[in-house]
């Protein structure tokens, strides 16, 4: 059984998905949430925006959607594997996101560079765009949070 469940896994990573059969609307999250099966990262299908600072991963740690717990900031990668290069706005076409904003969300992952402190800046999103880049975690930022659930979720930083 273990094998057939790896494979199975396994077979998800390898496959492409067009954005109407990659990403699920969960109804047993209120369907406040969304999987998306290329992944199997689970998505909050509303994105927030309540806060344009980085202030910390905190913010979802709090949350409750879909009626559950467990949600992270998503590393870059996670965040990174949303975005649709050839789309602009960078998000897949016929995905069942809500409020969607071409801007600039936050991730997990710290930005270190020689001449900034390691709690500086973070990486981001840029949903408008589909660039990654960075930014300073204390500064007015246009960044929103995202969050996730399942993955692995760590910032090997």
């Amino acid at each position: 059984f273990v094998e057939t469940s790896i494979a199975m896994d396994l077979q998800s990573w390898s496959a492409k998905f067009d954005a109407k059969k990659r990403f699920v609307v969960l109804s047993e999250f209120n369907n406040e949430a969304v999987l998306d099966r290329e992944t199997q990262l689970v998505w909050a299908r509303y994105p927030a925006h309540d806060s344009p600072h980085w202030w910390s991963p905190e913010d979802c740690y709090v949350k409750f959607i879909g009626w559950r717990k467990g949600w992270r900031y998503p590393t870059i990668e996670e965040l990174a594997s949303l975005v649709d290069p050839n789309q602009s706005p960078a998000l897949h076409s016929g995905h069942p996101f809500v409020d969607v904003f071409p801007m600039p969300y936050w991730s997990a992952t710290t930005y270190t560079c020689a001449s900034c402190s390691t709690a500086d800046s973070a990486y981001e999103v840029d949903f408008g765009s589909g660039v990654v880049g960075h930014d300073y975690k204390q500064g007015l930022s246009l960044g929103r949070d995202w969050c996730v659930r399942g993955g692995h979720g760590y910032d090997g930083r």
